[in-house]
């Protein structure tokens, strides 16, 4: 507890920077004060000792505590003095949160007769006024009268609302940590938090989610945090007022800072023009259905965003034209796959293609492969899966005599060990990359214009079957990316297959 010397109370007072009570306090009784400006605030207390030299004081809203002594003339007190001071302030303390427990205690049996006393709400004007159902509100003398209970589920207070609006809660009852349901809350689905009764009612009445109210701004933090602890596996929604026209907005502040210690999402309102501030607002303003979609939107957002995918948005101009390897036959930067029955001279003619794609300099005239020019010219990888060294030597020769294009490079596989580029999985049988694939797609990245990789063939890079169609669709999509990053090559990929039969 912090000790204060000063010549009056008041100065102490401003010295913690506590707002001093309008109303006179009386020496040995407890005074409830407001700290944040409100009228039905009583977070501040106060007891003056019998003698009115000393006080303490402080706010229940942050735990802070004050001992005041009057200040006099002469020596300063010494330790033992001091000791006394201190021992006296803390048993004066702990009284006056003893009788603010009583008076919790009171009020809570007060606010349980009151509800018990209430009927079921109606045609109750702020209800009609604010567009929404009764929920759990309940009505007696005019006024309706909706309950605030603690994380226990008992009734600690309750809020009533006279039909122009004007909110009150019980006298001398307890609020931090108050708050109702609308709805029954589970770890099943969202769960959300907003601050006022007509903010979740439509905050309800839109999505369907439970509810929890928490009357204020301040109170979202402690109830967020009891929210959690209860259902820690909920997605957790704070639903925040924007207090736009009230300088720091607290109800944004507040809403950030309570989601950030439970990690829940925060969503706000959003409105057209400058009037309104929280979801009932809003839903008068913009309907039902708006509240609805922007809530889901924050919390589960939509996957494909359909109705944000028309034609007349996608596609502006013209199209983009089409980047060919061989013109009309193989694009630039996708994966194809090329198969035919054994013995007809596939790797003879992907070897070819893959000379001319890497031997053609400027000023030569384009090379034809596949009865189709060749457009793209760059660097060109042959992997082989089958052939040695010495024969794709051969084979090389016969197409370039001596001129070997020095930009065609050659992974012989029975010459540096073989390997898989994609085997089943032990347990499920789905085709996966494998950790030698990742490997040569990272040196291939390496390379500099890389405008064709032919994998030669695919029978002889996998132990799997490659006459299914998993097998075929599998070993297409990873022939041509990789899954660790989703990066591509901006050149072609061919993958060249024997099938058992054709037609």
């Amino acid at each position: 507890m912090n000790l204060v010397f000063a010549p009056t109370l008041p100065d102490a007072f401003e010295r913690a920077g506590l707002p001093f009570p309008e109303r006179e306090p009386e020496p040995g009784r407890l005074c409830r004060f407001p700290t944040n400006g409100r009228k039905d605030d009583a977070a501040g207390w106060l007891r003056v000792f019998p003698d009115a030299e000393g006080a303490v004081f402080g706010s229940w809203r942050d735990g802070t505590a004050w001992t005041w002594q009057r200040e006099k003339d002469g020596p300063a007190p010494d330790a033992a003095e001091l000791a006394r001071i201190r021992a006296n302030a803390e048993r004066i303390r702990k009284e006056a949160e003893a009788e603010r427990e009583e008076g919790y205690r009171q009020a809570a049996s007060k606010a349980a007769a009151t509800l018990q006393a209430a009927e079921q709400a109606k045609g109750h004007p702020y209800l009609s006024a604010k567009g929404i159902a009764p929920h759990i509100a309940r009505e007696r003398n005019g006024s309706l009268v909706i309950p605030v209970f603690d994380n226990d589920g008992n009734v600690q207070s309750v809020q009533s609302v006279s039909p122009t609006g004007e909110k009150r809660f019980m006298p001398g009852g307890k609020m931090t940590g108050g708050r109702c349901w609308l709805g029954e809350p589970t770890d099943a689905g969202p769960l959300v938090l907003c601050e006022g009764y007509a903010t979740g009612a439509s905050l309800r009445e839109a999505t369907g989610w439970p509810v929890c109210v928490t009357f204020t701004a301040g109170n979202l933090r402690p109830v967020a945090c009891d929210v959690r602890e209860r259902f820690p596996r909920a997605k957790l929604v704070i639903a925040g007022d924007d207090d736009r026209k009230t300088e720091g907005n607290p109800g944004r502040a507040k809403a950030l800072e309570a989601a950030k210690l439970v990690n829940a999402v925060t969503v706000f309102p959003s409105f057209d023009g400058p009037e309104g501030s929280d979801f009932n607002d809003m839903t008068q303003q913009a309907g039902r259905e708006a509240v609805a979609r922007l809530i889901r939107d924050t919390v589960e957002p939509r996957r494909f965003k359909l109705a944000e995918r028309t034609a007349a948005r996608l596609f502006k101009g013209e199209p983009p034209p089409v980047n060919w390897l061989v013109t009309g036959i193989f694009p630039l930067g996708v994966a194809c796959l090329l198969a035919s029955p054994p013995n007809v001279g596939k790797s003879f003619l992907a070897l070819e293609l893959a000379a001319k794609v890497a031997g053609r300099r400027d000023g030569e005239c384009p090379p034809v492969a596949f009865g189709a020019l060749v457009a793209a010219h760059g660097r060109a990888v042959y992997v082989s899966a089958e052939d040695d060294e010495p024969e794709i030597h051969r084979r090389l020769h016969a197409l370039c005599g001596n001129d070997m294009p020095d930009r065609l490079h050659v992974l012989s596989l029975p010459d540096v060990g073989h390997f898989g580029i994609i085997e089943p999985d032990p347990v499920t049988k789905e085709f996966r990359a494998t950790r030698e694939w990742f490997e040569l797609a990272d040196e291939i990245r390496a390379l500099p214009d890389v405008r064709l990789v032919i994998l030669d063939t695919l029978q002889a890079l996998t132990s799997g079957d490659t006459n299914t169609t998993q097998a075929v669709t599998d070993r297409h999509k990873g022939a041509g990316h990789d899954r660790r990053n989703g990066a591509t090559w901006r050149g072609l990929k061919v993958a060249f297959r024997t099938v058992r039969r054709m037609g």
